[in-house]
């Protein structure tokens, strides 16, 4: 259902030339203003092209997760991931204008399904003896592998944690600076929380 939602929103935003900022993430918009559904329609908005194209790309790898777990946990999953994952970002928001006086922080605008993407990522990485986050042109990077460790397990409390998305998250951030780096790390968060 996201994996066709999300292109006919994107065609609807731009065939209907909706400014992006009415549709946007942002503390003021969320905290201050209190417009609660930017959090749905900011999570599956998109800008550009590329934007929808690698998220939807990203999205349809990840589904498999689906075909394992099935539709209703898997909507659940996602459903916690979208809502901690903007919470968790706003939450960072919050103290970088609060107590380290980044104001821009405070308009700074975010689109997209990127958030529950980097979540699913660390499910999926934690579930992996070893995983590898960039497994296009290894003859440029390598056999660019990291394993997955066990933090903490005790009783039902079992805490892995894998390098992979946080290396993942550093090149997306190298080659595409325009990307949120908060929303990212904020997916990268909940994933950790939820696996």
């Amino acid at each position: 259902v996201i994996f066709i939602f999300c292109p006919l929103y994107w065609a609807y935003i731009r065939y209907n030339q909706v400014p992006v900022s009415t549709v946007a993430i942002s503390y003021v918009s969320i905290i201050e203003n209190k417009e609660y559904y930017r959090i749905f329609t900011a999570s599956f908005a998109h800008v550009a092209f590329f934007h929808i194209l690698m998220n939807m790309a990203s999205l349809y790898s990840i589904g498999n997760v689906e075909a394992i777990i099935g539709p209703v946990l898997y909507f659940n999953y996602t459903f916690i991931m979208l809502i901690g994952s903007m919470l968790i970002s706003l939450m960072i928001q919050h103290y970088l204008i609060h107590y380290r006086n980044m104001e821009q922080y405070r308009t700074n605008i975010a689109v997209g399904f990127s958030c529950v993407l980097f979540a699913w990522l660390v499910v999926f990485a934690n579930t992996q003896t070893t995983y590898c986050p960039i497994p296009i042109l290894p003859q440029l990077f390598g056999k660019l592998c990291f394993p997955t460790w066990t933090i903490f397990d005790v009783g039902a409390v079992n805490l892995k944690f894998n390098l992979g998305p946080f290396v993942l998250l550093g090149f997306i951030q190298i080659f595409l600076p325009r990307a949120s780096f908060i929303g990212h790390l904020s997916g990268i968060f909940i994933g950790i929380f939820i696996s």
